[in-house]
């Protein structure tokens, strides 16, 4: 067990065969800490250079011309149409391919 006693009552009161050590804290109070920024040795911001407005006079053209096409190319449905009846399309060649692509990204997934 541990008691802190004062130098005095250690030196009269403990019987001398017992060895008794002392130890002397002394604070350091005078380490500086951290040194204070005062607003005098800031550096002022650099304001960024102000930025041009864009234009965009020639995208009214380009929206005009996309509302312009139909919704859907019509020789373009039909070439969908006439593969999806295949029963040979896709190929299997392209199955496995995109197989692999799928199994290789779940892995991925999985492994994070």
């Amino acid at each position: 067990m541990t008691r802190w006693v004062s130098e005095e009552e250690t030196l009269t009161s403990l019987p001398a065969r017992r060895k008794v050590s002392c130890m002397e804290i002394r604070p350091n109070n005078n380490l500086g800490g951290v040194n204070q920024v005062s607003a005098a040795s800031a550096k002022p911001r650099v304001q960024a250079p102000p930025v041009e407005v864009a234009n965009f006079s020639g995208s009214s053209a380009l929206s005009a011309s996309l509302n312009a096409l139909p919704e859907a190319r019509p020789e373009v449905v039909q070439t969908g149409k006439d593969l999806v009846s295949q029963s040979s399309y896709p190929p299997p060649v392209v199955i496995k391919r995109i197989s692999h692509l799928i199994a290789a990204h779940v892995s991925e997934q999985t492994e994070s």
